[in-house]
């Protein structure tokens, strides 16, 4: 059975494969492919290097345990074949495209932490990006509390470029909440992925084996697309609203108010977690001190 002709967005590391559907939700599906978890979703997800969004997602209705295929032919998933019209790629950028002074990068991120002290509650990590907030609930207060030690050790870590450290403390942080994405996870994510985008801690480059080695230590402890989006950030390969952020970020750019809000309101709390992820990396890859 066909779904007729289709628009969306792919990502760029997309390329034919087989697998089958590890979770399905109304809006989107995870399917494993090998080591890959591949998304499939309507327009409402963003952008992500290994993804597939269009229109009339709704259409396929995947099912946990279906084969998924894509083919020249189109995306079958189970008895349905969606035909993929023209669609546009996402390619998130690689890095940091100049280098950025200290002054810019630091107002840039005191905004990014003032706009998340003014949203809403969004739980998870929230309270660590705006301490003046406190945590608003006992499981955020929980998860913080739980967070700290391996966020304090992540943080001594990536300033003092000890990478088996930094290993240690994904340790540490790997499945630490609840969901498909705990917020340990999250924040690992955002770590690695500021750090890949940055290029550089205390100055001298990133060894691109030692972030790939501490996603790999990380993502053993926790779920499956969790594990995985650990291991892509790690290679900068994150979702369109995490490469704006990081892009506006190092431009100094007014656009930084609207880049954090629109990372924060992704998921329930991954959003925020992400953020403190991406917030602390920053500010430990310039070497700061708290």
């Amino acid at each position: 059975m066909g779904a007729g002709i289709q628009r969306g967005v792919i990502g760029c590391a997309i390329r034919p494969f087989r697998g089958r559907v590890e979770a399905a939700f109304a809006r989107a599906a995870h399917v494993r492919a090998g080591d890959l978890v591949i998304t499939l979703s309507d327009l409402w997800a963003p952008p992500h290097p290994y993804a597939i969004a269009w229109s009339r997602f709704a259409e396929v209705a995947a099912a946990p345990g279906e084969a998924v295929e894509l083919s020249a032919e189109g995306l079958t998933v189970g008895r349905v074949r969606a035909l993929l019209g023209p669609m546009r790629t996402y390619t998130p950028r690689e890095g940091a495209p100049r280098w950025v002074g200290h002054a810019v990068l630091a107002r840039a991120v005191a905004q990014a932490r003032a706009t998340v002290a003014g949203l809403r509650w969004r739980g998870g990590l929230h309270a660590w990006l705006a301490p003046d907030l406190g945590a608003a609930d006992r499981w955020s207060r929980a998860i913080l509390e739980g967070a700290r030690p391996g966020i304090a050790a992540a943080a001594d870590a990536t300033r003092a470029r000890s990478w088996g450290k930094l290993a240690e403390a994904a340790t540490q942080l790997a499945g630490l909440g609840p969901g498909l994405t705990p917020s340990g996870d999250d924040f690992l994510a955002g770590l690695l992925a500021a750090i890949r985008y940055h290029g550089t801690t205390a100055g001298h480059p990133v060894p691109q084996a030692a972030l790939d080695e501490v996603a790999w230590r990380g993502s053993a402890g926790t779920t499956t697309y969790a594990g995985f989006q650990i291991r892509c950030a790690a290679r900068g390969l994150v979702s369109e609203p995490v490469e704006r952020w990081l892009m506006a970020v190092h431009a100094g750019s007014n656009a930084i108010t609207v880049r954090t809000a629109a990372v924060a309101a992704m998921g329930h709390s991954s959003g925020v977690d992400l953020l403190a992820g991406l917030v602390c990396g920053l500010e430990k890859a310039r070497g700061w001190r708290a």
